[in-house]
């Protein structure tokens, strides 16, 4: 069969039309979308292949590309329902968080209207054999187990690349949570109706007298709640990038940060966190750990929990997290990632994020090597969070300053 502006398609508008024996009957149209992401009009789509999803690998292309990928979608099941319409997409994974394959492949796992397989290039193309994949990953290690075995690595894009391996050495098995608690529910009763709500019962916490700093960060978007706590312990002396209100300074310090309080609240399903059950719990955290210096909060509106606090003593503002602010935060935790200057305590406790089981650990080392930097803006994924890494790095950088003005007070 001929194929040309003649005849039965239009290469220029990238487009093969099939005839038919009568007008009256519908036709078959094969055509390419172009990576742009319009409705088609008055089509049936019966097949709709997606060739190298993750070639959109930006934030921009991939938004493209992931409205694309759902138009086809939605056409075909609203045109040839029952799973007969269908999606086909295929690709080597990128190396970006923006990876609409990833993606498709991890959604695979939860839907059973998605079938998808993960094959090594070795065991479906017989033009690659073993000795050309040892020799790739001895020219990019990187490159070749990403396109040839499909393992991925942690995203170029990365904040903490080119080590954000190092973030996995900040997790400390030595260090242990000082504090254990469990998921709970609450029910309270008002003008003759039930409201159910998050919160935590402590089993078990271990006091001590350290000077201490908290940071809290309750999420806007998935109204999550984090607490954590931590202190600084005496190293070698080493020097540190650190900023001083706006300047930024070289400065030398022999105290490395470590977090040994851990407390993450994922709200049960239509139970939002109990914001005045919070109050209790750091009434609970201020009597086991008297010497506490500071409390700071990222987005918080509680008043009478900072009231609360002041009163016992302990300092306590709003961190207020411009871009310009999260950028010079995130250097300094990045920093000491680099350096080793920061244990932060393994901690297996379960959470259930969309209905799936994570430890705590997992959850932040995945926040970690996801966060990247947008312009002048730390930023992560859609599909990702990074409230833990939020806390975190206000965290770092009120252990640092207390140390800082430790040795300025001393001098």
């Amino acid at each position: 069969m001929r194929i040309n502006r003649e005849h039965f398609g239009d290469f220029g508008k990238k487009e093969i039309i099939f005839p038919v024996r009568r007008r009256v009957e519908g036709g078959i149209r094969l055509m390419s979308f172009n990576s742009t992401a319009k409705a088609p009009e008055r089509m049936h789509i019966l097949r709709f292949n997606a060739d190298e999803l993750s070639r959109a690998d930006t934030k921009a292309t991939y938004n493209v590309a992931r409205k694309l990928y759902f138009l086809g979608l939605n056409n075909t099941r609203v045109s040839f329902p029952n799973n007969i319409g269908k999606v086909i997409g295929w690709s080597y994974l990128n190396d970006t968080d923006y990876d609409l394959t990833s993606e498709r492949l991890k959604e695979s796992y939860k839907s059973e209207d998605i079938f998808a397989l993960s094959v090594k290039t070795v065991d479906f193309n017989p033009a690659v054999n073993h000795d050309i994949i040892e020799k790739a990953l001895k020219i990019d290690p990187r490159n070749a187990a990403q396109v040839y075995e499909n393992i991925k690595p942690i995203s170029k894009d990365s904040f903490f690349q080119p080590f954000a391996g190092k973030l996995d050495e900040m997790i400390s098995h030595e260090v242990k949570n000082k504090i254990q608690y469990r998921i709970a529910k609450e029910t309270k009763a008002s003008n003759n109706k039930e409201y159910s709500f998050t919160t935590i019962e402590i089993l078990g916490l271990h006091g001590d007298n350290r000077r201490r700093c908290f940071t809290v960060d309750p999420s806007k978007t998935k109204d999550r709640f984090v607490i954590l706590g931590g202190y600084a312990e005496t190293r070698d002396i080493f020097k540190l990038d650190y900023f001083i209100g706006d300047q930024h300074e070289v400065v030398q310090t022999n105290v490395r940060e470590v977090v040994d309080i851990i407390i993450v609240i994922e709200p049960i399903p239509k139970c939002p966190i109990d914001y005045f059950a919070i109050s209790d719990i750091f009434t609970q955290l201020l009597k086991a750990f008297p010497n506490t210096h500071s409390l700071k909060t990222d987005h918080f509106q509680n008043e009478k929990l900072i009231q609360e606090v002041i009163k016992k003593g302990v300092q306590a503002e709003t961190c207020f997290f411009s871009n310009t602010t999260q950028l010079k935060l995130y250097t300094q935790l990045k920093a000491n990632v680099w350096n080793n200057n920061l244990k932060v305590a393994h901690d297996d406790f379960q959470l259930s994020i969309a209905g799936k089981p994570i430890p705590i650990t997992d959850l932040l080392l995945r926040e970690g090597k996801q966060v990247t930097k947008e312009g002048n803006k730390i930023d992560h994924p859609p599909s990702s969070s990074k409230d833990i890494m939020d806390s975190l790095a206000i965290l770092n950088s009120e252990i640092i300053q207390l140390e800082v003005l430790d040795i300025h007070v001393d001098r």
